[in-house]
């Protein structure tokens, strides 16, 4: 019915087609919540620890989209509010860094107590979702928290790399991706 070259270019296009829509599939989610530290106060949004934690792992071969939903001054009460809108579906591993906006001012002025009950709720939520999650924090209570839920502790601070004396500079910034790789790499291998 069809010449030898119709069916070899049906072929062709056919393969071509099954290759494109592999090509084109969606990435992988990580998202990294949290404030100021997060978003990169004081450096450029590529310099941020997400930007480049992202050039890492695509480095390494992961098809990755590491989204960066930190907002400068934000508390874990509006982490919780915003989280549905900023975390998309199919997310696989959350960066959480709650930060310490929750008891920086009488606006906010929230207990050691409701602090660690929004984290908590956050990361209840997270993984109520199969959300993997790494908790930035260098506390017990937060320590605590994360094996509570079967996620990851890990300190994303660097003292000897900040623009402010609070927020890390870009130095800082490629020293806790570095942290974070091994960590996000290991968590991608076994989903």
């Amino acid at each position: 019915m069809f010449p030898k070259r119709s069916t070899k270019v049906a072929a062709f296009l056919l393969v071509g087609g099954l290759f494109g829509r592999a090509a084109s599939a969606e990435p992988t989610y990580v998202v990294a919540l949290g404030a100021s530290s997060i978003h990169g106060k004081g450096v450029l949004l590529g310099e941020a620890f997400p930007a480049q934690l992202e050039n890492m792992l695509r480095a390494d071969g992961f098809d990755v989209q590491v989204i960066n939903a930190g907002v400068d001054g934000d508390t874990t009460i509006g982490m919780l509010f915003r989280m549905d809108s900023v975390i998309p579906a199919g997310t696989k591993i959350t960066i959480l860094q709650p930060g310490g906006n929750d008891f920086r001012s009488r606006k906010h002025g929230l207990s050691v107590e409701q602090h660690l009950a929004n984290v908590e709720a956050i990361v209840s939520r997270l993984r109520a979702q199969r959300i993997q999650v790494v908790l930035c924090g260098d506390d017990d209570a937060q320590a605590a928290l994360a094996r509570r839920y079967d996620a990851v502790s890990l300190s994303c601070s660097d003292r000897s790399h900040l623009v402010d004396g609070e927020h890390l500079d870009p130095v800082g910034h490629r020293i806790v991706a570095g942290r974070l790789l091994p960590v996000i790499e290991g968590m991608l291998a076994h989903r």
